[in-house]
């Protein structure tokens, strides 16, 4: 069994980024039970994710609901060139950005233990 474990991330200031997201108390917001506290939460990784990408693209419009965004904006993102993610992996220490993880993670196979670390901490980001 490998030993999978998430460091860290880039860090965004969140007060740059046009969001206007309500209390993640819904999962149709954005908002997903955390698998720790069983509270709703949004992810750090996908708003960092959605809220660059809308920077880049429209800073006017705020995003108002991180399932409807990541829903119309499906394809490859400009800002998962810029987040990069730090975690421990098969005993070595890793930093990918977002968007290579995400090409890699096509070739693992289905419930491969870095594939699912990644979707309980971004499901937006790194769902099929």
């Amino acid at each position: 069994m490998k030993n999978v474990s998430l460091l860290g991330f880039t860090t965004v200031n969140i007060g740059e980024l046009p969001l206007c997201l309500p209390l993640p108390n819904e999962g149709n917001t954005g908002g997903y039970t955390n698998w720790i506290t069983g509270e709703f939460m949004y992810s750090p990784i996908d708003t960092a994710i959605a809220g660059l990408e809308q920077l880049y693209v429209n800073p006017k419009i705020s995003i108002t609901n991180l399932n409807d965004w990541f829903i119309s904006n499906s394809r490859n993102k400009m800002s998962e060139n810029h987040v990069y993610l730090t975690f421990y992996y098969n005993t070595v220490i890793n930093s990918f950005n977002v968007l290579y993880l995400k090409m890699f993670l096509s070739y693992l196979s289905t419930g491969d233990e870095l594939q699912n670390l990644l979707l309980r901490n971004a499901p937006f980001t790194f769902r099929t």
